[in-house]
């Protein structure tokens, strides 16, 4: 193979534990880096040393360059769709500047969108199992590159100190530390989803449940659903306070049924996204994204779920710690800045316009 920087993005709704095994074995034999595809972060151990990190909104500095320098992309059920692709400005339409290798489960969906090179029909639990003894003779010219995409992905799970009290960096290395590999991590959408789907690792199969459209509300429902059938793992859920309040009656639901997912209420009483995008678009000009909440904890107790309201970073670890024994459906509101908007953007105030 003539490539010297080949790149795989990932994406399915699922697949079983044998061909992902498989996949994983096949990457690592030939040091192939592996993406996944927005909000698919699931479908590859984030600990093996192929993963780099997702390519969505926002990718992180060592990945962006990473699809810059690659001169082989290879898209294994990924549609490269406007979230993987930032609305088409990572990869842009209808070629290009790599050699492309589409493999896709539906015919009618190959050179649709992007011309490839190679345009492959089969199904990414096909594939991956074809891959079991194929042997590239590539390790040696291509580790070098992995490892250095490898090692940009692991320095960005460190996150730039926050304004405010409660500093959601710090409490998402707390997460990463004490929560179990199986635990299962469900994300609304807004803002308040990228600190667990950049920062935060999933351990393979079944360990997320994020809202690939990025429809608000998608968080709590799941988690709920997930506690109900995996009554023997621990389920967080990563919700704004905007986002919460869509769907924060299902509440009743976890109660009915036993369920006991732990519910992350992460409050800057703000819409964070529409008011960043509006701040960067519209600055002076912003409307409608200020939000006048309840006191969650309180409305966790009216449940009969326990509740806590976490306001700095040093009492969360006990906050939630005391959450995971109550041994009921919980929310913890964090309490946070309003000028922390995103793990990697400025403060609120200082977002330059665009």
């Amino acid at each position: 193979m003539a490539a010297q920087k080949p790149l795989v993005i990932i994406e399915a709704a699922c697949w079983e534990d044998e061909p992902r095994l498989i996949f994983e074995a096949f990457c690592l034999r030939n040091n192939i880096p592996v993406a996944a595809a927005s909000r698919r972060q699931s479908l590859i151990d984030n600990h093996h040393d192929c993963y780099i990190g997702d390519v969505a909104w926002g990718n992180i500095d060592s990945l962006a360059q990473g699809i810059k320098e690659c001169d082989l992309l290879i898209s294994l059920g990924a549609r490269l769709d406007e979230g993987t692709t930032c609305k088409y400005t990572t990869f842009v339409p209808p070629i290009l500047p790599q050699k492309f290798i589409h493999i896709y489960p539906q015919a009618e969906e190959l050179g649709r969108v992007f011309k490839a090179d190679l345009m492959i029909n089969a199904g990414i639990t096909e594939m991956a199992l074809a891959l079991a003894d194929v042997e590239l003779n590539t390790h040696e010219r291509w580790e070098n590159w992995r490892n250095t995409l490898r090692q940009g992905y692991l320095a960005s799970l460190t996150a730039a100190p926050q304004p405010g009290d409660l500093d959601m960096g710090l409490v998402m290395t707390h997460i990463r530390h004490v929560l179990p590999k199986d635990a299962i991590v469900t994300t609304g959408a807004g803002n308040c989803s990228d600190w667990p789907n950049k920062i935060y690792q999933y351990s393979g199969k079944g360990t997320n449940l994020s809202s690939v459209s990025g429809a608000m509300g998608y968080g709590v429902p799941a988690a709920v659903m997930a506690s109900i059938v995996h009554k023997d793992r621990a389920v967080v859920c990563f919700s704004g306070d905007g986002d919460f309040l869509m769907n924060g009656q299902e509440l009743a639901t976890a109660i009915q049924y036993g369920a006991t997912p732990i519910i992350l209420v992460i409050n800057n009483g703000l819409y964070g996204t529409i008011r960043m995008h509006q701040q960067r678009r519209h600055p002076g000009r912003v409307s409608g994204t200020e939000l006048v909440n309840p006191d969650f904890a309180a409305y966790a107790k009216a449940f009969g779920a326990y509740g806590e309201t976490v306001t700095n970073t040093a009492d969360f670890a006990g906050a939630f710690e005391r959450a995971r024994n109550s041994g009921q459906a919980a929310i913890l509101e964090l309490q946070i800045s309003p000028e922390s908007i995103c793990f990697n953007c400025p403060p609120l105030s200082e977002l330059s316009p665009l």
